[in-house]
C-alpha cells in the first residue's frame, strides 16, 4: 500500500507540515495522498486534528503563497479523509468570521485558498449564534463563489445552516433554493418540525425540479416524508408518479439515483404510515412492468432503460420483499432473473442487454444479502434459481464483467444460502467457486465439460447438467444475437459430448426438440442448428448414438442457400450474413468427406463465388474454409453436374485471382500440385502485393505436398520473392512478400538448403544475409534466426544487440568480404527515414565490430568492400536507360534511393570518427564520388557527394597524419567548380548546391587550419559577384 513504512510516512508528514515550503511541499502532498486507500491512520491518536491546526495556525499573518501552500494541504487532507471529517478540527472562535469573510471578499483567480476558507465559514454556522447582522454579508461571499462547481457542496452546507438558525428566513427563500441547499435544509429538519408549516409544504411542493438532476432524488424522498407527516396524500401521490414518469431516463446515472431514492420513499411508506397495501401495490406493478417486457414484448419493442429501472428498483427493495412479501420470491425467481440474465437486444448492429444482465445479479446478490435480517430464509427453489442462474451467467457471459459481477454475487450466495441448506456439499461449492472466468473462450471450451463433470458425480445434482444443456442450447445458440456465442457454444457442446459420450443421451432428446422447434424456413436460427449439426457429425458423435440427423441437415441447407441473394452486396457489418457464408462453407466441407459427394450446379457455384467476393480481407476463417473446401472439392472425382458448370467453376476462380481476390489468393495452394502450378504461373504476375502475400502464408502449410511435382522451380520462385520492394501510397508493400518467402523458408529450411540445382540453397542464404541487414526488424530477425539454424549457431538472441550480433554472425562465416549482408546493413546504418537510435545502434554496432578486427589489413578489406558496394555512375546510367525489368510484377529497389543510402551510410561512419588505413585509396574513392556527382535527377545524391568530400580530407589526414595538398586541392577545385557554376546571376537565394559546396570548402579550412584561406572564403561568400570572382590559387593549399 504504500512506498514507505507507515511510521516512516506519519513521521514524515510531521516534519512537513511543521514547516511547508515550496521545495517541501509537493513531497509532502504525495505522503499524504499515498493513505488514500486507508486513511483511517491519518485519524488515528488525534492525528487529524493536529494536522489541522498546524495547517491553519497563524494563517493570516503569512504571505499570500505560504498560505496557498497550506491550502493545498488542506485540500489534500479533506480529499483523502473526507471534508466532513477534517472541517470539524477548524477552530471554532466565531470572532474570526468577519476576517474570513473579508478574506474571502478578496478574490484572487484560484479555487483553493476560497476552498479552506469557506470550510471554515461553514463549521463557525454550526455554532448556535444566529450571525443576525453578518446575514447579508456571508450570502454575498457565497453567491459571489457560485460559478465554482467544487465549492457549491460547501456553499449549499453554510447556506442550509444559516436558514435553520433563521427559520423566519425560509419563507421567502424557498422559491430560490438550488436543490443541493434544499436538500441538506430537508436532511436537518424532522418532517414535523413546527418550521415546516402550511405555506413552507405549499411552496416546497410548489418547485419546479431540473430534468436529470441528480439532488432532486435525494430531495424528493425527504420530500414525501414531509407530506405524509402532514397527511397531504395529493403532493405525496404526485412525488410517487414523478418516479413512475422517470424510468425510461437515458442516463444511466440517473437510473441507479432514481432506484435508490424510490427506495428510501417505499421505506418511508411502509415505515412512517405502515400502509403495506399501497406499497405491495408499488412493487408488482413494478414487477408485473418487468414480466411483460421480458415475456410479452418482443425484444427489439422492449425499453431498455425503462426494465434497466425497474430491475433496479427490485434490487433496492428486495430486502422489503424478503420481510414483507416472501411469496413474491418465487415470483422474481421464476419469471424474472431466468429471463433478464440472457436479455439481448440488438439496436444499430449493438448487442445492449449488460445492464440488465448487472440488474439481474444485483437482484440475486440482494436476495442472498437479505438472508441476514432476522427471519428471512430462501425457498430451495428460489436458491436454485439464483444459484444456477448466476453460475451460468459468470461462466457463459459475453461480457466480462457482468461474469465477474455474476461470480460475485454467486459467491455471496454460496456463501450465505447454501451453507446452511446444505443443496450442495463443500467439495462442489469450491470447485465451482475456481471456474476461471476471465478467458471467455476457455469459459466455454473447458468449463462447460468441467461442470458438466461436476454435476454428474452424484445422482442428486443431475438436475444442475440438464439445466446447463439448456442453457448452452437455449441461451446460447437460439437467443443469443452474439453470432460469437453461437461459435463456441457449438464448440462447447461438441467438446463436451466429445469427452463425456455419456451426455448425449441427455442431449439428445433437447436436440430433437430443438430441430422440431426450428422451422427450416429461418434461415438465421436453421444455419445456427446446422452448424451444430455439422460440427458434431463431422466426428459422427450423433451417428454413432442411433440419431439421423442428415435430412434435416439438408433441409436446413437447402433453405439457408435459397435465402442467399447473390445479386445483392453484403456490407462487413453484415454479421448474420456472413455467419451463413460461413455454415455453408462448413456444410461443403462436410458432405464432400461423404459418399456419395455432393454434386454442385450452376447455383451453387453462383453463391460459392458471392461468398468469395462478400468475404472481408480480415475474415481468416472464411478464408481457411474456402481453402479447405477447395482442397476438399479437388480430390473429388466428379462434383459437377456438368462440365459446363466445372468450366464456369474455374474460370471464376481465376478471374477472382486477376482482380486480387484476397480469399481466392489464399486457397490456391491447396488446389492439385499439378493445377497450382499452372494456375500459379500464370497469375503470379497478375498479383498485387498483399494477395501474394495471402498465398505465401497457405503455401507454407502446403509445401511439401507442391515440392514433389512442382521440384526446384517453386523453390526457386520462394527465393526470388524476397527481391520484391514495391512502393505503392501504403509504403513499402513489397516487405509483405519478403515476409512471407523468408517466413517459408524459415520453416522449410531443409528443402531449400539440401536441394542441389539452380543454385537454391546459394541464392536463398544471399538473400536471407542481405534482408537480415536491412531496416524491417520483424525480417531482419526471422532471417537471422534461420540463418542461425542453418549454421547450428547459437547466439545470445537480444534484439537489444541485434545489430552487433548479426555483424558476428556475418564475419564468422563469411568474413569481411560478405557483399549480400553488407549491402542490407548499409541500408540500414544510412537509412535516411528511421528513428536515430536505430541508426545510431547500427553505426555504434559497425565501430564496435571495426576496431576488434585483428588488423589493419583487415579493416582495410573491408573498407574496401564498403565502396565496392557503391553503384558507380556507369551502372547507374546503364539501370536507368534499361527497360524497367519486374519479373512477376516485382520492384527492384531504386538504385539512386540505395546510393544514397550507401552514401549516407558513409557519412554517418566518417563523422562517427571512422579511422581508414593509410594505403586505403582515397583518390579512388573520390573518383567515384566525383562520378556520382555528375549524375542528374537527384539533389539528395548531390548533395550528400558534396558533404563527403571534406570529410574524405578529414579522413585522409587522421589515417596519414599529414594532409595530402595534391589530394586536398583536387577536390577544393571541384568545389570551387560547383560553388561558381551554380551561382545564381540573378539576386535569387543561392541553390542548394552552391551551399553545400562553400560549406565544404569552409570545413576544409577548419580541419587544415588554414584561416587566411577561410577569411578570403567568408568573406566573398557574402555575393555571388565575390563567389564568381574566386580563383583556384586564392583557395588551393
Amino acid at each position: 500500500m504504500y512506498d514507505e513504512p507507515l511510521d516512516v510516512l506519519l513521521r514524515e508528514i510531521d516534519d512537513g507540515l511543521d514547516n511547508i515550503t515550496a521545495t517541501s511541499v509537493e513531497s509532502l502532498l504525495k505522503r499524504i495522498d499515498a493513505f488514500q486507500q486507508d486513511p483511517s491512520k491519518l485519524e488515528s491518536d488525534g492525528r487529524l486534528s493536529r494536522y489541522v491546526k498546524t495547517v491553519v495556525k497563524d494563517f493570516f499573518v503569512l504571505d499570500q503563497e505560504e498560505q496557498l501552500r497550506r491550502c493545498r494541504v488542506f485540500y489534500n487532507l479533506c480529499k483523502v479523509v473526507k471534508w466532513k471529517k477534517v472541517v470539524i478540527h477548524l477552530p471554532t472562535n466565531v470572532f474570526l468570521l468577519s476576517g474570513l469573510l473579508v478574506d474571502l471578499k478578496e478574490k484572487d483567480s484560484g479555487w483553493l485558498r476560497p476552498y479552506m476558507l469557506l470550510s471554515w465559514v461553514y463549521m463557525l454556522a454550526l455554532s448556535p449564534f444566529k450571525f443576525n447582522e453578518l446575514y447579508d454579508d456571508i450570502r454575498q461571499v457565497m453567491e459571489s463563489y457560485r460559478g465554482l462547481q467544487i465549492l457549491e457542496t460547501i456553499i449549499a452546507h453554510i447556506h442550509s445552516q444559516l436558514l435553520l438558525k433563521n427559520v423566519e428566513l425560509l419563507a421567502e427563500e424557498i422559491q430560490s433554493l438550488d436543490p443541493l441547499t434544499l436538500n441538506y435544509l430537508l436532511k436537518a429538519l424532522k418532517p414535523n418540525d413546527p418550521v415546516i408549516n402550511e405555506s413552507v409544504i405549499i411552496q416546497l411542493n410548489s418547485l419546479k425540479f431540473k430534468e436529470d438532476d441528480l439532488t432532486t432524488l435525494k430531495v424528493l424522498p425527504k420530500l414525501f416524508r414531509i407530506n405524509i407527516a402532514h397527511e397531504n396524500w395529493e403532493a405525496a401521490e404526485d412525488i410517487i408518479s414523478f418516479y413512475f414518469s422517470h424510468l425510461d431516463n437515458r442516463l444511466t446515472d440517473y437510473r441507479f439515483a432514481l432506484a435508490h431514492s424510490f427506495y428510501k420513499v417505499l421505506s418511508a411508506l411502509i415505515e412512517d404510515t405502515e400502509d403495506t397495501d399501497t406499497a405491495l401495490e408499488l412493487i408488482e406493478t413494478c414487477i408485473n412492468r418487468i414480466r411483460v417486457a421480458l415475456r410479452e414484448t418482443a425484444t427489439a419493442l422492449v425499453d431498455h432503460d425503462l426494465l434497466h429501472t425497474n430491475l433496479l428498483i427490485l434490487a433496492e427493495i428486495s430486502n422489503v420483499i424478503s420481510v414483507s412479501w416472501p411469496h413474491l420470491l418465487e415470483v422474481i425467481a421464476e419469471e424474472i432473473i431466468p429471463f433478464a440474465s440472457k436479455f439481448e437486444q440488438v439496436k444499430m448492429n449493438e448487442i445492449r442487454g449488460s445492464q440488465v444482465k448487472d440488474a439481474s445479479n444485483y437482484i440475486c446478490w440482494s436476495l442472498a444479502r437479505s438472508t441476514r435480517l432476522p427471519g428471512v430464509k430462501l425457498s430451495r427453489d428460489v436458491q436454485k434459481t439464483i444459484f444456477l442462474n448466476l453460475l451460468m451467467c459468470s461462466v457463459f457471459d459475453r461480457d466480462l464483467v457482468i461474469r465477474r459481477s455474476a461470480s460475485a454475487a454467486l459467491q455471496e450466495v454460496l456463501g450465505r444460502c447454501f451453507a446452511s441448506s446444505n443443496i450442495l456439499d463443500n467439495e462442489t461449492v469450491v470447485k465451482l467457486i475456481e471456474l476461471p472466468i476471465l478467458n471467455l473462450t476457455e469459459s466455454y471450451t473447458k468449463n462447460a465439460s468441467k461442470m458438466y463433470q461436476i454435476f454428474t458425480r452424484q445422482q442428486l445434482y443431475e438436475p444442475y447438467a440438464h439445466f446447463l444443456l439448456d442453457w448452452l442450447i437455449e441461451g446460447c445458440l437460439v437467443q443469443t444475437s452474439d453470432l460469437n456465442i453461437v461459435k463456441l457454444m457449438v464448440q462447447a457442446v461438441f467438446l463436451l459430448l466429445k469427452n463425456n459420450p455419456s451426455a448425449v443421451s441427455i442431449i439428445k432428446p433437447k436436440l430433437e426438440k430443438l430441430i422440431a422447434s426450428v422451422p427450416s424456413n429461418e434461415p438465421y436460427l436453421a444455419s445456427r442448428v446446422l452448424l451444430l449439426l455439422v460440427t458434431l457429425e463431422t466426428e459422427k458423435i450423433l451417428t454413432t448414438h442411433n440419431m439421423n440427423v442428415i435430412p434435416q441437415m439438408k433441409r436446413y441447407y437447402q433453405h439457408i442457400l435459397a435465402s442467399i441473394r447473390s445479386e445483392q452486396k453484403i456490407h462487413d457489418s453484415d454479421l448474420e450474413e456472413h455467419f451463413k457464408f460461413m455454415v455453408i462453407l462448413r456444410y461443403w466441407n462436410f458432405s464432400l468427406k461423404m459418399k456419395p459427394e455432393p454434386i454442385f450446379d450452376s447455383v451453387e457455384i453462383g453463391v460459392c463465388f458471392h461468398i468469395v467476393r462478400m468475404t472481408p480481407e480480415r475474415s481468416s476463417e472464411l478464408k481457411v474454409l474456402f481453402s479447405d473446401f477447395m482442397a476438399s472439392l479437388s480430390e473429388g472425382s466428379s462434383n459437377f453436374s456438368k462440365s459446363d458448370d466445372e468450366t464456369l467453376f474455374w474460370n471464376s476462380f481465376e478471374k477472382l485471382i486477376r482482380f486480387n481476390n484476397s480469399v481466392v489468393c489464399s486457397a490456391m495452394p491447396r488446389l492439385p500440385p499439378h493445377r497450382f502450378q499452372l494456375i500459379f504461373y500464370n497469375m503470379l504476375p497478375v498479383m498485387d502485393c498483399q494477395r501474394k502475400a495471402d498465398l505465401l502464408r497457405t503455401l507454407n502449410d502446403n509445401l511439401p505436398q507442391l515440392i514433389d511435382v512442382m521440384e526446384a522451380k517453386i523453390l526457386q520462385t520462394v527465393v526470388q520473392l524476397l527481391n520484391d520492394y514495391t512502393l505503392t501510397q501504403q509504403g513499402d508493400v513489397g516487405r509483405l512478400v519478403r515476409i512471407g518467402a523468408a517466413k517459408i523458408i524459415a520453416r522449410h529450411k531443409d528443402l531449400f538448403m539440401n536441394h542441389k540445382g539452380f543454385n537454391v540453397a546459394t541464392d536463398a542464404i544471399g538473400n536471407l544475409l542481405r534482408l537480415s541487414g536491412e531496416q524491417v526488424t520483424d525480417l531482419r530477425v526471422i532471417c537471422f534466426s534461420t540463418l542461425c539454424k542453418i549454421f547450428n549457431y547459437e547466439p545470445e538472441f537480444d534484439e537489444q544487440d541485434l545489430n552487433y550480433q548479426l555483424i558476428q554472425f556475418n564475419h564468422k562465416f563469411f568474413g569481411t568480404e560478405c557483399m549480400d549482408f553488407w549491402k542490407g546493413f548499409m541500408i540500414t546504418g544510412g537509412a535516411i527515414h528511421f528513428t536515430n537510435s536505430q541508426v545510431v545502434d547500427a553505426i555504434d554496432a559497425f565501430l564496435r565490430y571495426y576496431n576488434q578486427l585483428p588488423n589493419d589489413q583487415e579493416r582495410l578489406v573491408l573498407c574496401n568492400s564498403l565502396v565496392r558496394i557503391i553503384p558507380s555512375a556507369k551502372q547507374i546510367n546503364e539501370v536507368r536507360n534499361s527497360p524497367s525489368r519486374k519479373l512477376w510484377r516485382m520492384v527492384e529497389p531504386d538504385i539512386i534511393k540505395v546510393t544514397v543510402n550507401y552514401l549516407n551510410f558513409w557519412k554517418r561512419l566518417f563523422e562517427s570518427g571512422l579511422v581508414l588505413d593509410r594505403e586505403f585509396n582515397f583518390f579512388g574513392f573520390y573518383a567515384k564520388i566525383h562520378n556520382l556527382n555528375l549524375i542528374n535527377g537527384s539533389n539528395l545524391l548531390k548533395s550528400l557527394t558534396i558533404q563527403l568530400l571534406p570529410l574524405l580530407i578529414s579522413s585522409q589526414i587522421a589515417a596519414t597524419g599529414h594532409i595530402d595538398r595534391t589530394f586536398a586541392n583536387k577536390i577544393i577545385s571541384r568545389l570551387l567548380f560547383l560553388a561558381q557554376r551554380k551561382a545564381p546571376t540573378e539576386k535569387r537565394e543561392p541553390s542548394g548546391i552552391q551551399k553545400d559546396s562553400l560549406q565544404a570548402l569552409a570545413q576544409i579550412y577548419l580541419e587544415s587550419e588554414s584561416s587566411e584561406r577561410l577569411e578570403v572564403l567568408t568573406k566573398a561568400s557574402l555575393t555571388n559577384d565575390l563567389i564568381l570572382s574566386l580563383s583556384e590559387t586564392q583557395l588551393t593549399l
